[in-house]
Parts: C-alpha cells; structure tokens; sequence
C-alpha cells in the first residue's frame, strides 16, 4: 500500500519510475544509491553551501568531493558544469528545501539542468526530496525518465515526524534493484510498523489537511522572517523549506 501511495505522489509530481523502493530514511537511500554505482576514490559533486551530514556520509565511504555554487534556484548551470569536468561520477542535489539556504529550483532551472545532464548519461544523479510534504514549493524533477541511473529519495521525517526512519526512493531499474539487493543482506526491511503508519497518514484527509496546514504555516513564518531580516537591512535568502540563509 505504501509503494502504491508514493508512485502516485511520484506521478502527480511528473516523475516517472520503474518502481518505488522503502528505505530508512533520506541519508540511507542516497548512501544504497551511491554504493549502487560507486566505488572508494570516486568524485561526487556536491552542493556549496550544503547539508553538512551529507559531506560526513560522503568522506567515510571514501569519496571525494567536489563542491558546486548555487543561487536562490539551484545549482548554477556552469558551476555544475565545471564540477562535473573535474570528474565526479555522481551529483546529489536538492530540488527544494535546500540546507541551508531554503533555495528552489524552478521549471525553466529543471529544463536546463536536465538538459545539461543528458549530455553525461554516465553520471549518477541523486534528488534528496527531503522536505517533501512542507517545502513551500513545488517539485520539478532534473531525473529524465530514460535516465541511466538516477535516483529521487523523499523523506517523511520532516514532514511527518522525526522518528518516522522511512523514505521513499524512486529510480531506474538497476538502481532499485541494486538498492534492494543490498538491503536485503542487511536490515532486511524497513519496518513495517512504520510504513502502516505512513500509509494512515497519507490515506486520511484529514492528515493532509493538517500537513497542508503545516505547509502553509511554515512558509509565512519563513517569509516573514525574511520581511523582518530585509527591513532591518540583513540579507537573507530562503525560497522554501524550514532554513533562511543569512550569508
């Protein structure tokens, strides 16, 4: 029931995947995603600023970074560029909700990074969706369907409660399978106590009308923050998500 939920919640967002694996959690699902394609010594371009937990997972399976400039949409189109011609073989990059500085990406930035990526089919790209729920912004997705391999991981401890470990991750058939296998002769599963409770959350309207609610309250409080901060003379930045950004 829960794979079924969230390829719908893929689908209403024009994602489009193989099928819906459960992991515990965004951080767990981009570290399987990688270890699916990737091996000790391997470049991986990362966000500049970005999630700091991110970089720590990253380091201790022995991969390199490679770091990539962003603005209020996104990953600039040519810092992206550079970073992948310094050889890293995957990016992880956050479609909205960034941390920390509460950037966006838009439908014309999705167009051109998509665009931009589809001349490096070698190379793993990774959407960590983790605010997804309470962004305050849509999702526009840079993963083309007939992608390689890629992989979408939205989590729901953000927007459903901390302790809730589970994520669902979206992706190319090897990815999946990959992901899967592994899991397999590890913890075996996510547990299913936790993704019945997910699946009571997504199923009852009132749930989401609370969650919406959630959504739109975070949002005017970002912004007013934001109103505050420019009032006072401080530059901020935070186009969705829980952060501001004061550089």
């Amino acid at each position: 029931a829960l794979v079924e939920l969230a390829a719908e919640r893929f689908a209403a967002d024009g994602m489009t995947t193989s099928g819906v694996a459960v992991v515990g959690g965004a951080l767990d699902g981009i570290e399987r995603a990688l270890l699916a394609h990737l091996r000790p010594g391997d470049r991986v371009a990362v966000e500049d600023p970005g999630f700091v937990r991110a970089y720590d997972l990253l380091r201790p399976l022995g991969l390199d970074l490679e770091p990539f400039r962003l603005d209020d949409l996104g990953p600039r189109l040519g810092e992206l560029d550079r970073a992948l011609d310094r050889g890293a073989r995957a990016v992880i990059l956050t479609p909205r909700a960034q941390n920390p500085t509460g950037a966006a990406i838009d439908a014309k930035r999705a167009r051109e990074l998509r665009d931009l990526l589809t001349a490096r089919e070698d190379v793993l790209v990774i959407e960590d969706d983790h605010a997804d729920g309470v962004a305050g912004s849509p999702a526009f997705t840079v993963c083309d369907p007939g992608r390689p391999n890629w992989a979408t991981v939205r989590s729901v401890s953000k927007s459903l409660g901390p302790d809730l470990r589970v994520a669902l991750l979206a992706g190319d058939a090897t990815t999946l399978s990959r992901v899967e296998g592994r899991q397999l002769i590890g913890p075996g599963w996510v547990s299913r106590i936790l993704q019945q409770i997910v699946v009571t959350f997504w199923s009852d309207p009132a749930a989401q009308e609370l969650l919406a609610q959630a959504e739109r309250t975070y949002t005017a409080r970002r912004v007013r923050l934001l109103h505050e901060l420019t009032e006072r003379g401080i530059r901020a930045h935070g186009r969705s998500g829980l952060n501001v950004w004061i550089p």
